[in-house]
């Protein structure tokens, strides 16, 4: 394994994405279930046995709703299931989150090490629900990895433009307008808010 990590995954309540940092440039990787778009729904669906991710499960919602799962990130870290007809089971955020995490893998060019990554959280989360992130992480063959919230990420991404002039005066704002969750952060401060969602 390399001493850096190169690959982020966003594991978003609505969509989901994986990239690659390449010399100096982010490389977003394509979904192959949808050819000309790079994020994958979050949802997961269940027919018989077989296991339904993303755009698959989207369309598969349309005919059996009962059996297709979705949102579920924002009861991550909580008792709170999942009921699927078709299993005649419950499942878990985290199981589903998992599922997520597998699927996101395959858009990876087999030639590559996928073995760490970096996984980012809303800055809403707290301890229990980073934990419970991290445990989907170990179920997905994801050997190591590391957690930031989406704005600290996109904050130190802002460093390799530091030098220059327009960057080293006035206040900067870094926002997630997110599928779940709003959250900024700002030179001095960050803060959070849990309870505005996004429309439209």
């Amino acid at each position: 394994m390399e001493n850096t990590i190169n690959y982020g995954i966003d594991l978003g309540t609505t969509n989901s994405a994986i990239a690659k940092f390449v010399k100096g440039e982010v490389i977003i990787f394509s979904n192959p279930q949808k050819m000309g778009t790079r994020t994958l729904p979050s949802i997961v669906g269940y027919k018989k046995d077989k296991i339904l991710v993303g755009e698959q499960a989207r369309v598969f919602a349309e005919k059996e709703p009962e059996n297709v799962k979705s949102v579920f990130k924002r009861k991550m870290g909580t008792s709170e299931s999942f009921p699927v007809k078709s299993l005649n089971q419950s499942k878990t955020p985290i199981e589903l989150s998992t599922e997520i995490l597998k699927e996101l893998k395959t858009f990876v060019n087999t030639s590559d090490n996928l073995d760490a990554v970096v996984i980012t959280i809303p800055a809403s989360f707290d301890t229990v629900q980073s934990i419970a992130t991290k445990r989907s992480r170990y179920t997905s063959w994801i050997c190591s990895s590391g957690f930031t919230t989406r704005t600290n990420c996109s904050k130190l991404s802002l460093r390799q433009y530091e030098e220059r002039k327009e960057m080293q005066n006035g206040q900067w704002l870094v926002y997630d307008l997110g599928g779940g969750t709003f959250g900024g952060i700002n030179q001095n401060q960050r803060w959070r808010n849990e309870c505005f969602r996004p429309r439209g």
